[in-house]
């Protein structure tokens, strides 16, 4: 069960969880998956991201609160809230070790720019 979605690129599902954790707006690919918006979703994936579309959608399925993602009201509606309270880390606790190192990787390297710039970054 560890490595249920370690065949999805690292940064996909970092920037799915920097959406759910600090609201920060993804690339164009994770802006129309999350939308639901499939034509959209193709026209924006690399190859990568492409074949690895079922894992990534079993991961929002899954693993993602259905109320930051699913349409593109539900989708403005989140990004124009507030950062949510709780932690969101147990959102990679599935992914293999390595994917986890990654993933953890790429989020501390994106909190901390979102800090150096003055950007509001919740914790």
């Amino acid at each position: 069960m560890d490595n249920q979605y370690h065949d999805a690129p690292a940064d996909v599902l970092a920037a799915i969880q920097r959406w759910v954790q600090y609201r920060d707006y993804p690339g164009s690919f994770v802006c129309r998956l999350l939308c639901n918006d499939l034509i959209g979703t193709y026209r924006a994936a690399d190859e990568a991201s492409l074949a690895a579309l079922p894992t990534i959608l079993r991961y929002l399925h899954n693993e993602v609160p259905t109320n930051c993602y699913g349409s593109e009201a539900k989708f403005s509606a989140w990004g124009s809230g507030a950062p949510p309270a709780t932690d969101n880390d147990h959102l990679i606790l599935k992914a293999s070790p390595r994917t986890r190192r990654v993933l953890q990787s790429y989020l501390d390297a994106a909190h901390d720019v979102g800090e150096a710039k003055g950007e509001r970054v919740a914790k």
